[in-house]
């Protein structure tokens, strides 16, 4: 098996066919792992460092990919975990111990070029925490592993009254009743849209209804690079087909958004914002709940409600899951 590194930002786009293909073949691949998000990550936090795609191949098949930050002697997974739920290596299935055999030697072979490397909200079904800590040789080589945070995961049935059947009966009878109070709403109506221009038009939208509900919401979108980050994540997104923002329009004015991405078989539900004046007819959760519906219609397998425990989403019957943060640091030549 061969090894090459890209360093620059091309890469995403020169090997996005072998790299969607490859994310089509690991049946835990997540969105956030696509050439897509990783290169509008790198448009709009990538100064400073240094870009570092550590490639793994077959003849010409693409079997492994370690998408990475350089930080001098530090490699860091290419993304942050203020935008990014899932970070992983990229692996053939079949191929994983060894592309994680062959990642640690090329390290090692660096000539001490890298010290620390850094996985960040490892998925705990991914291949790098079985095979990583086993391959790892004794001291001076240490390798840390931590719990970072429980995401929530939604296991779907085929139809939506199945999945209202699993629910505790008080949720049933509230989700019914949230949703007939709505129709006291005007000409209210839910709305789909995935075109590049409207998605791109709403965000400026979303982000203030979503910097309504408190400064650490503001502070989020005040930070450098954010706003920037979201605008060539949707043009990116939509020309895939993966962003969905359901709206929920009453009159002429939209008062809640959802945002999601549809990858393989499950729906990622990423953000909601709402109207704070609107909040007694829960429009967030009538928004959750209608995602949900959907994507049994479309067949998925799974809604992904990500980080977070809040209340509103143990309540629809949510499986808890970890996610972890990976280090290694190598031993001294």
């Amino acid at each position: 098996m061969e090894i090459k590194v890209f360093r620059h930002p091309r890469v995403f786009q020169q090997l996005k066919e072998a790299w969607t293909t490859l994310l089509q073949e690991t049946s835990r691949a997540s969105v956030f792992l696509s050439p897509e998000w990783l290169a509008s990550w790198w448009q709009a936090f990538g100064r400073g460092d240094e870009l570092e795609v550590i490639t793994f191949w077959q003849g010409n098949r693409l079997k492994g990919i370690a998408p990475f930050r350089r930080k001098k002697e530090k490699l860091i997974f290419l993304a942050s975990p203020e935008v990014t739920d899932y970070g992983d290596f990229i692996f053939s299935p079949k191929q994983a111990e060894e592309v994680c055999r062959l990642f640690l030697d090329f390290l090692r072979e660096g000539a001490g070029r890298t010290r620390e490397v850094h996985f960040l909200n490892v998925p705990s079904s991914s291949p790098l925490l079985k095979f990583l800590p086993t391959l790892t040789s004794q001291p001076p080589e240490q390798i840390e592993v931590k719990p970072a945070a429980t995401v929530l995961k939604l296991e779907l049935p085929p139809d939506y009254d199945e999945f209202q059947a699993r629910l505790k009966r008080k949720v049933r009878h509230e989700l019914r009743r949230k949703r007939r109070r709505l129709t006291e709403l005007n000409q209210m109506r839910i709305e789909e849209i995935t075109s590049p221009g409207e998605s791109l038009a709403l965000l400026d939208d979303f982000i203030r209804l979503h910097s309504q509900r408190d400064r650490q919401k503001m502070s989020f979108w005040a930070q450098a690079g954010i706003k920037d980050f979201f605008q060539a994540l949707f043009k990116r997104m939509t020309s895939s087909g993966w962003l969905v923002i359901l709206g929920l329009r009453c009159q002429q004015s939209y008062i809640a958004y959802l945002i999601q991405f549809d990858f393989q078989d499950r729906i990622y539900l990423y953000n909601v914002a709402f109207d704070c004046n609107y909040a007694r007819f829960s429009p967030g959760i009538i928004l959750f709940d209608e995602a949900i519906r959907r994507a049994i219609i479309r067949g998925k397998k799974e809604v992904d409600f990500l980080r977070g425990q809040e209340r509103y989403k143990l309540e629809f019957g949510v499986s808890p899951d970890q996610v972890y943060n990976v280090s290694l640091v190598l031993g001294e030549e």
